[in-house]
């Protein structure tokens, strides 16, 4: 995103995140789920992007679907 993450909310709510959440995600059995908002995203530096991206990858990297 690239808007200020208060902004969006205010403005638009977060129907983003319940329609992952409430449905896909909880359809594809993913009980233990967190929102990570990567806000302001043109205006970090290219080394604070490369964090985010190695923070999703072990993040990712744990998920299980519930059994």
């Amino acid at each position: 995103m690239n808007s200020a993450p208060l902004v969006y909310r205010l403005l638009f709510g977060n129907a983003i995140k319940k329609a992952l959440f409430a449905g896909t995600f909880w359809e594809m059995g993913y009980r233990n789920r967190k929102w990570i908002n990567l806000g302001m995203v043109k205006f970090v530096s290219e080394e604070k992007r490369k964090k985010w991206l190695r923070q999703l990858e072990q993040r990712f990297s744990k998920l299980r679907p519930a059994v």
